[in-house]
């Protein structure tokens, strides 16, 4: 039996307990114990910023001369490479939270830190 059912029975056997005050004290815990989980029912979710990093691999189909000139097209971005590769996909285990930048960006607001410069990420 759990704390709330043991204190709902002391509740419901009123009678046999209001002599010894448990019957008071139950019933003020439960008032309590209701009164928090409505506060904790009725909390508003917030909209976070999270920054995240992984690392991408991919392949350019370049046309070259050489090995060295597509290396270099690829490199300097030069031609109609686009940025980002066709084929690409995400690195096994490369993916990550960047907790320190998610706290600093995440103050809430009016708070004596959320008055400086905060980054913003699109």
């Amino acid at each position: 039996m759990n704390l709330r059912t043991h204190l709902e029975q002391i509740v419901e056997d009123r009678y046999k307990h209001q002599n010894n005050g448990m019957f008071r004290m139950a019933s003020r815990i439960l008032r309590e114990w209701n009164l928090i989980e409505e506060i904790k029912d009725n909390e508003k979710e917030t909209d976070y910023i999270i920054p995240c990093t992984w690392v991408m691999e991919g392949v350019f189909n370049v046309k070259a001369k050489t090995l060295e000139e597509a290396i270099q097209k690829v490199l300097n971005r030069s031609g109609d490479i686009p940025e980002l590769p066709e084929r690409c996909g995400r690195v096994d285990n490369s993916f990550s939270v960047c907790r320190v930048e998610a706290e600093e960006i995440n103050v809430p607001i009016g708070s004596p830190v959320s008055e400086g410069p905060q980054r913003i990420f699109n």
